[in-house]
């Protein structure tokens, strides 16, 4: 009896069958809320390679931005500059430096920064004529004015605790330290 011919693959056709591996995975992955096991070990392998991996899939705050951004008056210029100038922000308001708390807070503040601004673009530009559209827009505008505020307070109120439990700390430890030296 002969041998069964063994198939012998190229590495082309190899890293091509992966290839179509991931896309059915990934494919899997975003269309079902339930994939299989044999998907979700691969997803969560995916995530765990790199620590920044689910910032392409999962930020879910970019995401929001990009959906506020997305009414038809804005072109693609001006919604890339506001992304960029959302960033600056974000930057300016130390983002980098800050611990998670403060990060997210600062992440919520700059979005509702921008969502006022399209609102207020959008008074500007239909807050005419009639009485109802005016009192419409008014409101709008009005409850993103409260949405900023209310996020600008809160940053602002989680910077201060943390400041205080900075300094409650370094008088605890300067105390220990006396503590120690009398001892």
């Amino acid at each position: 009896m002969p041998k069964p011919v063994k198939k012998v693959e190229s590495i082309k056709d190899r890293r091509e069958a992966e290839l179509e591996h991931a896309v059915q995975m990934i494919t899997e992955a975003c269309s079902k809320s339930n994939p299989s096991k044999e998907c979700r070990a691969y997803v969560d392998a995916d995530l765990a390679s790199s620590p920044d991996e689910w910032r392409r899939h999962g930020d879910l705050t970019r995401e929001a931005m990009e959906k506020a951004l997305e009414d038809g008056f804005l072109g693609y210029y001006t919604k890339a500059s506001v992304i960029i100038g959302a960033e600056e922000l974000k930057q300016e308001l130390g983002i980098d430096d800050a611990p998670a708390s403060i990060r997210i807070l600062i992440d919520h503040a700059v979005l509702c920064h921008v969502r006022l601004a399209i609102v207020e673009a959008l008074y500007s530009r239909n807050a005419v004529g009639r009485m109802d559209v005016i009192e419409h827009w008014e409101r709008r505008l009005t409850l993103a004015q409260m949405r900023f505020t209310r996020a600008v307070t809160s940053l602002a109120r989680v910077r201060a605790l943390l400041a205080k439990a900075e300094t409650a700390q370094a008088v605890a430890d300067r105390a220990k330290v006396r503590t120690l030296k009398q001892a």
